[in-house]
């Protein structure tokens, strides 16, 4: 399978890829062209061409496929506009369910039309930001609809909830994996589901960044519930900028 992703933009192939790529007019709705979801619907001018493509965090991918079973639980926290949502639906199967949370109503538009689009009706979408607390906050809308996060500066209000609750309430199932793409905001994700990790040890894939002997960052929250936590991809675990954690 060729990986696109790993071309960078700025060389010399990537411009010729992407000129070939703009040559041509792109449907609104096409097929994702490889990888594990190839075949599957996507709206073209949700988001990058990676995703379209089916490159988009191959790594992740990967970890996703290993590590997802049918009947298991998946919670996509910032699903973004579903592309980690719809390739877990799969996996799960009808057996299993996923719950995707993601509070920027762009991004939620696409999100419920990739659902419908693949006929997908083991997913449900919670339009809300996972935190530690429950109530309201501000949320910054960036430029790049990647990049919205929780902020004191933000221009809207936002729900927001914690993993425990959600749990506990039983408006949620107990994970079995859990993906966390919150742009800086992963240590309040976690400290709002602390009893469910100790509990039930999902297994976690998220994007951060390790701050050596920080008693609040998400190393050592989570290795003081026991987990081990490796990074994603060939850098080192003071470089990285993603990774996985699990309980042995």
């Amino acid at each position: 399978m060729i990986n696109f992703s790993k071309i960078s933009d700025k060389g010399f192939i990537g411009k010729i890829l992407r000129r070939i790529l703009n040559i041509f007019p792109k449907p609104e709705i096409i097929r994702i062209f490889q990888g594990p979801l190839r075949g599957k619907k996507w709206i073209v001018n949700s988001g990058v061409n990676g995703y379209w493509l089916g490159t988009y965090e191959r790594e992740h991918q990967r970890i996703l496929e290993k590590n997802l079973r049918e009947r298991d639980i998946f919670l996509d926290i910032g699903a973004h506009v579903g592309f980690f949502t719809i390739l877990a639906s799969q996996l799960v199967g009808k057996s299993g369910g996923i719950f995707a949370f993601e509070p920027l109503k762009r991004n939620i538009d696409f999100l419920r039309k990739h659902i419908a689009l693949n006929k997908c009706d083991n997913i449900t979408v919670i339009e809300a930001a996972i935190s530690n607390s429950d109530g309201e906050a501000l949320f910054d809308e960036d430029e790049s609809s990647f990049m919205g996060k929780l902020s004191n500066r933000g221009t809207y209000s936002v729900k927001t909830v914690t993993i425990d609750q959600l749990v506990e309430e039983k408006v949620i199932l107990p994970p079995s994996v859990i993906k966390i793409d919150v742009e800086g905001f992963q240590e309040k994700v976690l400290t709002g589901a602390m009893t469910t990790l100790q509990k039930y040890h999902p297994k976690i894939i998220l994007e951060a960044s390790y701050k050596k002997g920080d008693p609040e960052n998400f190393y050592s929250i989570l290795t003081s519930l026991g987990y081990v936590i490796e990074p994603i991809g060939e850098k080192s675990l003071e470089n990285a900028g993603d990774f996985f954690a699990y309980k042995k």
